[in-house]
């Protein structure tokens, strides 16, 4: 025997089914046979009942659902099924009709009618004549003599006046058993007043478990989101301190220190002491072309001075004691203690060096390292001086810890000029300053020597 439904309430009533499988779930979830509208038809649960099949007879079974299965009208938690037995879903849930099918006529189209199935309704008599009241679904019963307009068609179906209503049959009255009379089934839950729908206690329960099953899943997703998020920080975290760690490994290392003893001996030939008509020494100087010796800007300065004042300056070195010819300053070169600028100057001889120095490249300059021990050989009074200065800053102006004479040049361990000594003499006054090399080739590019 195959099972046909038809669905005859709730939000798909029309639908029909057929199966010959030994069993059919009934339910708003999207797995089951026979699904009823999610959202629409509440008062169904998402695994409502199963009708089973057991030889040639199907068996309805309640799957343990909030608002109860019913069959015509009674609550039940199995029931053989007949043809014709109406199935609820929960009370004003959605309604299936059974209809039991032959196999041989399993092919066949059903009929389109919707039959009345008798029922126990809340306004029938009770006894024998409410089990025999007949129960008719308005929402899909047609009828044919109204118009949801107009009302009930006046005078029949082709008018006059209203056709007398037929009498009722006659109908033999039951013939009571012998006997206690039987018991009258019980009547259903009423229907709330007023048409308006209502939910029932264990309805709202589901949709609150609905929502609260909601938030834990939009909860879970907020916690993934803030592992990825908090997993993608830390490797970032990872990937900027292993940058950091390749750098420090990779960065240039301070340049071997110098050798005093050697440098001292090839760069004396090359040193000038600067002194007044007196004898004292003022400034060092440097040759770097065989007329041409550098120096600080304001070293030059003072040979402007005291030329000024009438008195004289001369360049005492190995090459012997020779007169200044001309001068040239640095544009930039600070007129005050306190500024700042390229402090370089130049000064001609009337004479030859007998030995230059080696002056380095602005990318070997650019090269240099704080931690870089340097050479400051200059002249004094008392003779050459060979002092080795600690870098502490290359940015702009080399600084370093230590001093030197004024203009004395500054030597790295190869011996090539980095830089020139502008300040201060003593280490007291505070760290050295030096003017990178740039500027003095700057100022040699610019006389065109």
């Amino acid at each position: 025997m195959l099972l046909r439904i038809h669905q005859v309430a709730g939000a798909h009533a029309g639908r029909m089914w057929t199966f010959d499988q030994p069993v059919v779930r009934l339910g708003r979830m999207p797995d089951s046979d026979v699904v009823f509208d999610a959202h629409a038809d509440l008062d169904a649960s998402g695994r409502h009942a199963e009708i089973s099949q057991r030889g040639d007879q199907w068996i309805v079974r309640d799957a343990g659902s909030r608002n109860g299965t019913f069959v015509n009208g009674e609550r039940v938690e199995e029931r053989l099924l007949r043809d014709g037995d109406v199935v609820e879903c929960g009370y004003g849930g959605p309604r299936i009709r059974i209809e039991l099918v032959p196999p041989r006529q399993a092919s066949a189209t059903p009929s389109a009618n919707t039959e009345a199935v008798p029922i126990a309704r809340p306004d029938a008599p009770t006894g024998v004549a409410q089990a025999m009241a007949p129960y008719v679904d308005e929402s899909t019963e047609p009828s044919f003599f109204a118009d949801s307009s107009t009302g009930p068609m006046q005078g029949g179906p082709w008018g006059g006046p209203p056709a007398p209503a037929p009498a009722p049959p006659s109908v033999a009255p039951p013939v009571a058993p012998a006997g206690p009379p039987p018991s009258a089934p019980p009547p259903p839950a009423s229907a709330p007043a007023g048409g308006e729908k209502r939910y029932g206690q264990a309805t709202v329960g589901m949709m609150v478990d609905d929502a609260l099953q909601g938030l834990r899943d939009q909860q879970a997703r907020t916690q993934r989101k803030w592992k990825i998020a908090a997993g993608v920080l830390a490797a970032l975290v990872g990937v900027v301190c292993l940058v950091v760690a390749v750098a420090l490994l990779l960065r240039p290392k301070p340049g071997p220190a110098p050798d005093i003893a050697a440098l001292s001996v090839t760069n004396a030939p090359a040193l000038w002491r600067l002194q007044d008509g007196s004898g004292a020494v003022f400034c060092t100087a440097f040759a770097v072309r065989r007329d041409l010796l550098a120096t600080s800007g304001r070293c030059v300065m003072g040979i402007e001075s005291r030329q000024t004042g009438g008195g004289t300056v001369q360049v005492v070195g190995e090459g012997g004691t020779l007169d200044v010819s001309r001068m040239w300053r640095h544009p930039q070169t600070p007129t005050t203690p306190e500024a700042t600028g390229i402090d370089i100057g130049l000064v001609e001889i009337a004479g030859a060096a007998p030995a230059l120095v080696t002056l380095s490249t602005p990318p070997q300059v650019a090269a240099l390292r704080p931690g870089t021990t340097l050479l400051a050989h200059g002249q004094s009074a008392a003779g050459a001086l060979a002092l080795p200065v600690t870098l502490t800053d290359t940015e702009g102006a080399l600084s370093y810890a230590g001093a030197a004479p004024y203009g004395a040049p500054l030597l790295d361990a190869s011996g090539m000029v980095v830089g020139v000594h502008t300040g201060p003499a003593t280490a007291a006054v505070g760290p050295g300053q030096g003017t990178r090399v740039d500027g003095l080739l700057g100022l040699l590019a610019g006389l065109g020597r």
